[in-house]
């Protein structure tokens, strides 16, 4: 089925990237009624990553870990960027191009069954092809289950990543039918405020950049962050950098420094005592803890 997949379905050269993990499930179109796990993989793109399809026979879903690039969608360019989810269906033309200054690295999933359609179209992504994730942070860590699922495919697997990628997609779906634009000002600016931290955490050095880009006073700031989520706008953003510096630790074999780069942090010995403080374990040891 690997061999079946790689030949029928995705005919050309390969798009050149740096490193790369692939799971396979022994799934066709239209195999099951629901939906299923065709296949799905991490990469690390090269700078001139490029994919361009015609058409494909499954559903695709993928969350952009890292980098800039774009994905056009029967003639329509969708921008990508970290927390990006993007999505696109059987039948549909799809053009991948990486910013070579800042190559992609995603996670991808191919897809059969009735309920993946049902999905995206609950979603909004049939409408909107690539939309920013409301919980990127979130979004992440169960792709990141996925891909550890499928690499080691424990019993029932293929139902776990089902679920995993359910919750993403019905998270997002949920998010959509928020009525923050009818709530109260405080609300629509705690929102306004959050998701431009979600967007943004690693690059973030400090708490006046969100409230410069939001149009807020930073002890406002404070207030809203203090009343919904019981967290000031520093906590918050120290712990999406340190949730995703753990992520990182245990699914590559970057060295904490250029770890502490990636979520933001100057000073790689800041990031190990902040580190330690949050996790309870040193970055070294932390990655020794897990992965053993």
């Amino acid at each position: 089925m690997k061999n079946q997949i790689k030949s029928e379905f995705a005919p050309g050269r390969a798009a050149p990237v740096k490193r790369s993990e692939y799971f396979y499930y022994e799934v066709s179109p239209n195999d099951r009624p629901g939906m299923a796990i065709v296949c799905g993989g991490y990469e690390l793109c090269a700078a001139d990553y490029e994919v361009k399809r015609n058409s494909y026979p499954y559903h695709v879903v993928e969350y952009i870990v890292r980098g800039r690039g774009t994905l056009e969608i029967n003639g329509t360019v969708h921008p990508l960027s970290a927390g990006t989810i993007a999505v696109f269906s059987p039948g549909q033309s799809h053009h991948y191009l990486c910013d070579p200054s800042d190559p992609l690295e995603h996670i991808f999933l191919a897809l059969t069954g009735e309920d993946a359609a049902g999905l995206f179209e609950l979603s909004t992504f049939n409408s909107l092809g690539a939309i920013q994730s409301s919980d990127p942070q979130g979004s992440f860590e169960l792709f990141m289950k996925i891909m550890e699922t499928g690499l080691e495919k424990p019993p029932l697997s293929q139902e776990l990543c089902c679920c995993y990628l359910k919750c993403v997609l019905l998270e997002q779906a949920s998010a959509n039918q928020m009525p923050r634009e009818n709530g109260s000002p405080a609300v629509n600016s705690f929102f306004r405020a959050k998701n431009y931290i979600d967007r943004n955490f690693s690059e973030l050095k400090g708490v006046g950049a969100v409230a410069e880009s939001v149009g807020l006073n930073i002890r406002y700031l404070s207030r809203l962050f203090k009343r919904y989520i019981n967290l000031t706008p520093s906590e918050y953003i120290m712990r999406l950098k340190l949730n995703r510096g753990g992520k990182l630790l245990l699914s590559t074999e970057l060295p904490v420094k250029r770890i502490a780069e990636m979520v933001g942090f100057d000073d790689p010995y800041h990031f190990s005592r902040n580190f330690k403080n949050h996790h309870g374990l040193s970055p070294a040891k932390y990655r020794t803890a897990h992965i053993e």
